[in-house]
């Protein structure tokens, strides 16, 4: 490929990326670009197509308008709301009784749930009012005074 094929291609390939305007062409191409033009009547073609394209698009140009707060609205309402711990709770206990009332699981759940509940509260709740060490500690001596003795008569 010569120099002068080379450009012609790059006139062509600035021609279609910034169209026919020369102001709009990169300032240090556009000596190179005017002067492959004017030596080629295919490029003055495609020139002439890209000012049919230009001036379409400038008639067909639309300024975008935005409305901010309807902007903001659509964008709320897209983003994921973090419930509160109540809501959440709420939730899982409505899995948790739409899970149990589905199969035979709901007599055993019941019964599970209040034993599990009576265990926590009595183990959490449960205050002992009297001192049993001492009376631990007379079981245990009787139990091996016994022990004793079996072992002893054996003997």
């Amino acid at each position: 490929m010569n120099r002068e094929e080379k450009s012609q291609r790059r006139a062509a390939a600035v021609l279609a990326a910034y169209g026919e305007n020369q102001s709009a062409w990169p300032p240090d191409e556009r000596a190179d670009v005017s002067e492959a033009l004017s030596q080629s009547a295919v490029l003055q073609q495609i020139r002439s197509n890209e000012a049919v394209v230009d001036r379409l698009l400038s008639q067909s140009s639309t300024v975008a308008s935005l409305d901010a707060e309807q902007v903001a609205r659509t964008i709320a309402q897209r983003i994921p709301q973090r419930l509160s711990f109540v809501a959440q709770v709420k939730g899982v206990l409505e899995v948790l009784g739409e899970w149990c009332v589905a199969g035979s699981w709901r007599p055993a759940l019941v019964g599970s749930t209040t034993v599990s509940l009576g265990l926590i509260l009595g183990a959490t709740l449960y205050v002992p009012t009297e001192d049993w060490s001492q009376a631990e500690q007379y079981s245990f001596s009787v139990v091996g005074d016994v022990a004793s003795d079996a072992v002893a008569e054996e003997f």
